[in-house]
């Protein structure tokens, strides 16, 4: 019982990989080669991107408790 727990945490973080993988591919750009590289595209799609829906973004500046987005 005890590894099946643990797994599950490595499952998931590659349904995570594998998900920014694939929107990596479905937006034209050729699949990353590394996992440091798939890392950086994660978070230029979800942290780095212009919000269409402020204040709402799910990052913030380290430190502060504002959206640096906003």
């Amino acid at each position: 019982m005890r590894l099946s727990n643990s797994r599950g945490c490595v499952q998931l973080y590659y349904v995570g990989y594998s998900s920014v993988q694939a929107l990596v591919v479905a937006s034209g750009q050729p699949r990353p080669a590394s996992h440091p590289k798939t890392q950086e595209q994660a978070i230029a799609f979800w942290a780095n991107r212009p919000v269409g829906v402020k204040p709402f973004s799910f990052a913030v500046e380290a430190g502060s408790g504002f959206n640096p987005q906003a």
